[in-house]
């Protein structure tokens, strides 16, 4: 296909989208499906949104209060992996965040299996709060949860297992890397 042919399929389709005001996410999802079949799904190119803006106020990513738990997807569910404390527990299985359902929250996100509450977050309209009613099911039964938000950097620092270590001697930088993300036997 030409270029001209490739602008001609992208103003068509730009036609299909509707004119009225639509939340950045919705807007991010289908720039995301367009890239993925321009890419075939190539899982090394991303569209993640950027924090920059929330509610108009500039924010850097250690001042942002995340939630208190990594999350594993099983088809088109979401169940807690790790948590931050003692109210939520894994296996936890996640049916909604402040009123927003797993499946709404799932439509937004890449389907990765292991995937980190702050990406998730800011794949949904940078969904971040100083609190957060979750709403869960632990052994059959349901319950709401009242949670306090992490600092994004205290999550990093306790659910990334990507440990590197570094140093310079002599001119010459030495990189350690201790362990990866879901994968101890690399």
């Amino acid at each position: 296909m030409g270029e001209t042919a490739f602008d001609a399929t992208i103003d068509s389709i730009a036609h299909l989208l509707p004119k009225d005001s639509i939340l950045m996410t919705e807007v991010f999802y289908q720039y995301r499906r367009a890239f993925d079949k321009i890419t075939c799904t190539d899982p090394h190119f991303r569209m993640i949104p950027q924090l920059a803006y929330v509610d108009g106020k500039y924010v850097k990513s250690k001042d942002i209060s995340v939630l208190p738990f990594s999350l594993l997807q099983i088809n088109d569910t979401l169940i807690v992996d790790k948590a931050f404390g003692d109210k939520i527990q894994a296996g936890d299985r996640i049916i909604s965040i402040n009123n927003v359902d797993s499946k709404t929250l799932l439509k937004y996100a890449y389907k990765d299996r292991y995937i980190h509450s702050g990406i998730l977050q800011v794949q949904n309209h940078h969904f971040f709060n100083k609190e957060y009613a979750v709403a869960i099911n632990r052994n059959g039964t349901e319950k709401v949860l009242e949670l306090n938000g992490i600092p994004s950097s205290k999550y990093k620092g306790e659910f990334s297992l990507n440990r590197v270590d570094y140093s310079i001697i002599d001119n010459v930088g030495y990189i350690e890397i201790k362990a990866f993300d879901f994968n101890k036997f690399i």
